[in-house]
């Protein structure tokens, strides 16, 4: 293998179907002989963090989490990353029923691309440390999907003053088609917002082509 035949550095469209054709290996015997490394230490990892992994439950709800993915050294392969970043995000419109359908998923396909064992570990949003403490308000992510809420709904006249958030926003970036994400935070005052309806609202925006 040359490295003139894999995807890095040339275009692609982004992908809008899970497929584990994008994945592509490396042969870690190109670069080690450019460094004259000629014995493979038998034992640790590399490791991989994909800060943006999302996908839905079997409602359509998104999952979202960091991912992060362990490669033994020892291993022949490496993973090529451009192919790595189109595989995760065939992800985003894709149906699994739980977090640990999602691990075996992706470590499956990754142990089988490279010829070894391969583990995913996903961590959900309420484990990030660094964004605890940041958004303040309402959390919107436990609001369930629903087809039925075509706008914005409120439940009552009355004048409420709240913020609310969520760390599920996605759109598309309309020139290069690239996932667009965020966690947003709402300062409202108004009539009482219906909180299903809200969050279906922001969640809508997931396939919409359009600037932050």
């Amino acid at each position: 293998m040359t490295l003139d035949k894999i995807k890095l550095g040339k275009k692609q469209r982004y992908p809008k179907k899970y497929s584990s054709s994008y994945l592509e290996k490396v042969p870690r015997e190109l670069y080690r002989k450019a460094i004259s490394l000629k014995e493979i230490a038998p034992f640790g990892y590399d490791y991989w963090n994909a800060y943006e992994f999302s996908c839905l439950d079997e409602t359509g709800k998104p999952i979202i989490g960091i991912l992060e993915l362990s490669i033994p050294s020892q291993s022949h392969y490496i993973i090529e990353s451009k192919s790595l970043k189109y595989y995760l995000n065939s992800f985003n419109m894709e149906k699994l029923r739980s977090l640990k359908a999602i691990q075996s998923v992706i470590g499956e396909d990754l142990s089988e691309l490279l010829e070894t064992r391969c583990k995913c570990h996903l961590i959900l949003p309420q484990k990030w440390k660094n964004t605890k403490n940041k958004l303040s308000g309402i959390c919107l992510d436990n609001q369930l999907m629903d087809p039925d809420y075509k706008k914005i709904e409120v439940i009552s006249e009355k004048t409420v003053k709240k913020s609310y958030f969520t760390h599920h926003f996605r759109s598309l970036c309309p020139v290069t088609g690239q996932p667009d994400w965020a966690s947003i935070e709402i300062k409202y005052e108004g009539n009482e917002p219906h909180l299903g309806s809200l969050y279906n609202y922001i969640v809508s925006f997931r396939m919409h082509e359009g600037f932050h």
